[in-house]
């Protein structure tokens, strides 16, 4: 007697084949597809899925590579994969912008409340976009400093200790 194949079994096949990619390697769709015995083209959510698994199981992350596969990338090369967000973030933000705009100037037959509900998600649509633009990322300087050492965080925790026990009148814990 056999047992169906439950899509749990799927992803984990699929995770343990993106865990056994080696940095910079390809998992190919032909190797996701024996690995569940299936064509992967129609079932992409299982290793999308399969993805997230081996991310917090081993930090692994992955891009797509169009009609080849996924590629793994090296570690340092995460905030790629951020900025990339960001970016269709920031599309995302505008175009439903744009689209709430048109209705606030062009639709005649809306209430007071959801002008104002409109006018609302627009400043904070806004403020999302204005957020996604490089330049108002934060700038990260180089410097050579060494981190500190562990007396040095240690005396300033004693330090904020004692001036929150003046503040609140109390001897430091």
């Amino acid at each position: 007697m056999t047992f169906p194949v439950t899509n749990a079994d799927l992803i984990r096949r699929l995770a343990d084949a993106f865990k056994a990619c080696p940095i910079e390697a390809f998992v190919t769709y032909e190797q996701l597809s024996r690995a569940i015995g299936e064509p992967i083209q129609a079932k992409l959510y299982l290793a999308h899925k399969a993805m997230g698994i081996a991310n917090a199981e081993c930090a692994a992350i992955f891009v797509n590579e169009r009609n080849i596969g996924y590629r793994r990338l090296p570690h340092d090369e995460a905030h790629g994969l951020a900025a990339h967000a960001r970016v269709r973030g920031r599309r995302i933000f505008h175009r439903a912008s744009k689209k709430v705009s048109n209705v606030l100037v062009m639709a005649n037959d809306m209430s007071n409340a959801a002008r104002l509900k409109a006018f609302a998600e627009q400043a904070a649509l806004g403020l999302l976009i204005h957020m996604t633009y490089d330049r108002n990322r934060p700038k990260i300087r180089e410097t050579s400093a060494a981190p500190p050492t562990q007396e040095v965080v240690r005396a300033g925790i004693e330090a904020m200790r004692a001036a929150r026990a003046a503040r609140f009148d109390r001897p430091p814990a």
